[in-house]
């Protein structure tokens, strides 16, 4: 058929030559095209002719031949057609910028959020679920509301071929939220400047290409943190909430690390990584120890100003984690299947000699689609002993025994989620999520240690402004919450979508001889608009 080996059949070039030769080469695929779309003309006038003609007898005739033959010829054009008017339209509007031989593609949003609390904590788009007020609080009767930008975001994207079998890419993501002199690293990097994400990744295919080495250095979403394929970065699942801290039950961090993870056939992944160590305490420090070394004290200058900024713990050696994962499909449906585990390390110093005491975590998660297309669902849980920063309620890691010495804490996490698309404009979701720890207690003369000590007094924690003590522990943060994202408007300029919000979350604490085990409550809604011009 004339016209049918064209160049339309080859690929495009990929566009990172100069811009002559870009809109040389957007001539000649408008030519084509014209060319093209006369042909399906001709195609389509003669088929129209064919159709009106009489019914041709039973047995096969040339002309039913020839029709046929039109048919699958118009077929053909018409899907040139499409693919050749989609080349032009990622050169003319490409979604990324070339540069000396990589592409780099800009990302992030402009967002403003209103938030509302019925018990004021004083947080911004974070908030401390495991610091919700009790009514003793004066303050903890007052309602909350604040608007905030802070969690808008700028990305960038580069990356390239250092041979047909080497990828390299490098990916910053940067937001609003420094926490100034008071940063730390327990959980997720908040020094100013706020580096969410920021490290370089090399993918290397090895033999025939069935199987790739991916190496990743930087600051990332910990290997623990859920995928949605593979082991892959910028496919990390979050909750998809407003509220910056997430849901609690969700297992997360985003630190330093080094990885190194392997995929066979896109199907099966296994990865190994070196994270950054941090350690949360919770309990009475001993006394008569005036060498107890846990942290780093104050004035270090690791936060900044080397006066004010917060204490970091004493770590000795990184958190090693390992993962493995799944990609598939069951009865039609996505599935992704992963597990991993996590050795952690406490240190100290006590009695003039360095002490170490390990922890562990294993968990698991998957996701999978329910209806394709309609219904998406996760799930995913977390046991271990000193895992406390990597939930979102962040509950500590260890406590202190009488004589000074750590224990780490048994901590729980669950989360699950279903995230509905009605239409292709909508999303709406429902999770719920908890964490809890196990008490590790003792009281030696007359002094409570540990968590979950049932000596401590609770009973002026639900009365206002009561003079008698609050001194209680948390045992468990719960939340459920549901929401929407709807698209309002979206187009090449990018898009613009509305969320919207609720969520109820309980912060229950340890019983106690003196005043039982009261539970304070919040209610927050969230509103955003969010704009994403990439």
């Amino acid at each position: 058929m004339k016209g049918s080996k064209s160049r339309a059949c080859r690929p495009a070039r990929r566009g990172t030559g100069t811009d002559s030769s870009v809109r040389e080469e957007i001539a000649q695929l408008r030519a084509e095209i014209a060319d093209l779309r006369q042909q399906l003309a001709e195609q389509t006038a003669t088929t129209s002719r064919l159709a009106a003609a009489p019914a041709p007898a039973p047995a096969p005739s040339p002309v039913q031949t020839s029709n046929a033959a039109d048919t699958a010829a118009i077929a053909t054009l018409t899907e040139q057609n499409a693919d050749l008017q989609r080349r032009v339209a990622k050169m003319e509007k490409p979604d990324r910028l070339p540069f000396k031989g990589i592409s780099i593609t800009p990302g992030g949003f402009l967002e403003m959020t209103s938030i509302y609390r019925t018990h004021n904590q004083g947080a911004d788009i974070a908030s401390t679920f495991n610091n919700i007020p009790f009514p003793q609080s004066h303050v903890a009767n007052t309602h909350e509301f604040r608007m905030t930008a802070r969690q808008s975001r700028l990305s960038l994207l580069a990356e390239g071929d250092a041979s047909k079998q080497t990828h390299l890419a490098m990916y910053g993501e940067f937001d609003f939220q420094a926490a100034g002199v008071t940063a730390n690293s327990n959980q997720s990097n908040s020094y100013s400047p706020r580096i969410r994400n920021l490290y370089g990744t090399i993918d290397q295919k090895l033999g025939s290409g069935d199987i790739t080495a991916h190496v990743l250095f930087g600051q990332n979403w910990s290997l623990a943190t859920m995928n949605s394929k593979g082991i892959t970065p910028r496919a990390e699942v979050t909750p998809p909430v407003i509220e910056a801290q997430y849901v609690p039950g969700f297992t997360f961090t985003r630190q330093p690390q080094v990885r190194v993870a392997v995929d066979f056939d896109k199907k099966w992944w296994f990865a190994l990584s070196l994270e950054n160590p941090q350690t949360t305490f919770t309990g009475t420090v001993p006394s008569g120890f005036p060498d107890l070394v846990t942290t780093v004290p104050a004035g270090s200058g690791f936060g900044g100003n080397g006066i004010a900024e917060n204490a970091i713990s004493a770590n000795r050696y990184p958190d090693v984690i390992g993962k493995v994962a799944y990609e598939g499909k069951f009865a039609g449906r996505t599935l992704h299947i992963e597990a991993f585990g996590m050795v952690r390390d406490f240190y100290e110093r006590l009695n003039g000699t360095n002490h170490d005491v390990r922890g562990w975590g294993a968990g698991g998660s998957i996701g999978t689609q329910i209806i394709p297309g309609v219904l998406d669902a996760q799930f995913s849980g977390t046991v271990g002993d000193g895992i406390g920063r990597y939930g979102a309620a962040n509950l500590a890691d260890v406590t202190f025994n009488p004589d000074g010495t750590l224990t780490p804490l048994r901590e729980y996490m669950l989360l699950g989620g279903l995230t509905a698309h009605p239409t292709k404009m909508l999303d709406i979701y429902v999770f719920g999520g908890e964490e809890w720890e196990d008490a590790h207690w003792s009281t030696v003369n007359g002094v409570n240690y540990g968590l979950g000590n049932p000596n401590f007094n609770g009973t002026g924690c639900l009365i206002e402004g009561s003079p008698l003590p609050c001194t209680v522990q948390t045992r468990a943060v719960k939340q459920i919450t549901a929401g929407f994202w709807q698209r309002a408007l979206q187009g090449p300029w990018g898009r613009v979508q509305l969320g919207l919000q609720y969520s109820r979350t309980w912060r229950e604490t340890f019983n106690v001889n003196q005043g039982g085990a009261p539970t304070a409550t919040q209610n927050m809604g969230f509103f955003s608009i969010r704009y994403y011009p990439f």
